[in-house]
Parts: structure tokens; C-alpha cells; sequence
């Protein structure tokens, strides 16, 4: 199960007139911004899925770090030796899959390039042609 079926049955009010309006990642409605959290170690910044999605994403992660194997001491990516406390679990968006444990450098390179094997190939053309 996907992460937009998992988040299909929630009740979506609708946005007074001119309030400030943003679209949820998972369930693709347009919300009222109060129903976006704030994140605690960003001032300003709100969370891109709604309050009712975030809460139902946290419990499929947790559930997932609770049946993932257990952590390696490398990253599963670049294969550099790291303390298991130094890695994090990535895992698939769309599918809701554990695929491995990352280091921070490489977890966040996946999710800047959109944790696309596309998008990361273009990045390697990239790299070929300007070398």
C-alpha cells in the first residue's frame, strides 16, 4: 500500500476566503494552514504533509524502524564505516518499504534529488559531461 492510499479516508474541511492555503504531499489537498504543523527545530517552517497525515506517517515509521533489520556499521549507500547510531533508515515514499541505513551525507543527497533514479542519473550525466 502507497502512501496516498494509505491517507485517502481522512475528512478534508474546506479553506475560509483568504486564508493562507497549502497542499498536503500525501493526501494532495488544499488545507488551511493551521492544519500544517510548525517544526520545532525551524522556526516558520511547516511541515509539507498535514497534522492528520504527519500523525499517520509517524506511526508507519515507527511501526517500520520497529521491523527493519538491524543497523549495519556502514552506510548501505557509500559504504563508509559509520556507528549504527550515525545511520537512518531510508525508505521508499511511494511504496512505504525499508530499503537500507544511510548516512546523513547520503540520505540527504537521495532526498535533494528527489530520491529518483532519474533525477539521479541526470546528476551523473552531470558529473560525465563536466569533468
Amino acid at each position: 500500500m502507497g502512501q496516498g492510499e494509505l491517507f485517502d479516508s481522512l475528512p478534508y474541511p474546506k479553506p475560509k476566503e483568504g486564508e493562507k492555503v497549502y497542499t498536503c504531499r500525501l493526501c494532495k489537498v488544499d488545507l488551511p494552514e493551521s492544519f500544517f504543523y510548525v517544526r520545532k527545530d525551524r522556526s516558520n517552517y511547516r511541515v509539507k504533509s498535514c497534522n492528520d497525515c504527519a500523525k499517520k506517517e509517524a506511526k508507519v515509521l515507527k511501526d517500520m524502524h520497529e521491523t527493519a533489520p538491524p543497523r549495519t556499521t556502514y552506510c548501505e549507500c557509500c559504504g563508509k564505516d559509520k556507528k549504527p547510531e550515525e545511520l537512518y533508515l531510508d525508505h521508499c515514499h511511494e511504496t512505504l518499504v525499508f530499503r537500507g541505513w544511510l548516512c546523513n551525507g547520503c540520505n540527504l543527497g537521495l532526498g535533494s534529488l528527489g530520491d529518483s533514479v532519474g533525477s539521479i542519473e541526470t546528476a551523473l550525466d552531470y558529473l560525465r559531461r563536466t569533468k
